[in-house]
């Protein structure tokens, strides 16, 4: 990636009703593993699709005005966000997060939209199935046990619906205390 270009992704954001209860429970797993980089609540959101590097003059030629008619298309709906898991398995974790339930199977035929319209803009398509979740840690080093048996008491968790009205493009940035994210363009969904 050049100076220039812009690390992107697609994403829904959350409420801050569900951002402030898996913050919660990231302060207390943080307790148990104070050095792990833990999300920071205003950054929560659902990938929906991957960028990375990105010409700053693709988003207003191209990005912006095929995302606006995409999902102007695409109707509003509901998420759960519950329970927790890990990444690839709980006994060595890679990355733990909230899961999302999709009811309505709206996300995977909208994931495929997206992939759609930007593989011909020179953006990878993804190889692996769509699985919807919340990250809140990559695990760089081994968690301790405390901090295992604090995520597994809160893995049947409960955190709320999302009626998603809007997806966004985010900008990603490099920070010292983790990456930070920024929306850039949102984009309203359609009636």
């Amino acid at each position: 990636m050049n100076s220039t270009q812009l690390r992107l992704f697609v994403a829904i954001p959350l409420s801050i009703e569900i951002q402030s209860k898996i913050e919660s429970i990231c302060s207390a797993l943080k307790k148990q593993s104070p050095n792990q980089k833990w999300a920071r609540s205003e950054g929560l959101h659902i990938t929906l699709k991957f960028l990375g590097a990105c010409d700053p003059a693709l988003i207003d030629k191209q990005i912006n005005p095929g995302l606006s008619t995409l999902f102007s298309q695409h109707k509003k709906f509901k998420l759960k966000i519950e329970s927790m898991g890990a990444f690839p398995n709980e006994t060595k974790p890679r990355i733990l997060w909230v899961s999302v339930c999709d009811e309505q199977k709206l996300l995977t035929p909208l994931v495929k939209k997206l992939e759609t319209f930007f593989e011909p803009l020179g953006f990878k398509k993804e190889l692996h199935d769509y699985n919807p979740h919340v990250t809140i840690t990559r695990i760089k080093n081994k968690l301790p046990p405390s901090c295992l048996e604090a995520f597994a008491s809160f893995k049947s968790e409960f955190f709320g619906e999302l009626f998603v009205e809007k997806i966004c493009l985010y900008q990603s940035e490099s920070a010292p205390g983790g990456s930070l994210y920024k929306i850039i363009a949102d984009y309203p969904l359609g009636n």
